[in-house]
């Protein structure tokens, strides 16, 4: 599926997690800058099926960094809070370290972070990780 939205945004449907699908979806496009958030996101369903994690958070995430470092553009992607794990110094802070996490799907977002820093560091791509947290409550 694919849809044109003016001339700054193409969306097409692909399993990131497929390199030759997305690889097929993109062949045409030309784009200066990704921005990723795929993923399985949640901390209870990573205890019920590991495999849906494995496969988009790690290897969907490993497929949009060669699309990157092929393109050489920089890349924005979707970390999580949950790297912190037990952490219980507040309010968390970048520096803190993250290398406990108390779930399957901390562990892929940690390990998106150490690939995206060894991309980072290789190929020279600017990679940026955002640590989305849950928003709920009054101030929510």
């Amino acid at each position: 599926m694919s849809e044109e939205f003016g001339d700054l945004f193409t969306f097409r449907q692909v399993d990131f997690a497929d390199a030759n699908a997305l690889d097929a979806a993109l062949v045409d496009l030309k784009f200066a800058d990704i921005a990723h958030l795929g993923a399985q996101a949640g901390v209870r369903y990573s205890i019920d099926n590991p495999r849906a994690y494995v496969q988009s958070n790690l290897v969907g995430h490993l497929n949009l960094l060669e699309v990157a470092r092929e393109r050489q553009v920089p890349m924005v992607y979707a970390s999580s809070s949950s790297v912190y794990g037990g952490n219980k110094d507040l309010p968390f802070r970048v520096e803190d370290r993250v290398d406990h996490p108390m779930s399957l799907y901390a562990a892929t977002k940690k390990a998106d972070e150490l690939m995206s820093e060894t991309y980072a560091h290789l190929y020279r791509i600017p990679l940026t990780g955002l640590r989305f947290f849950t928003v709920y409550g009054p101030w929510g």
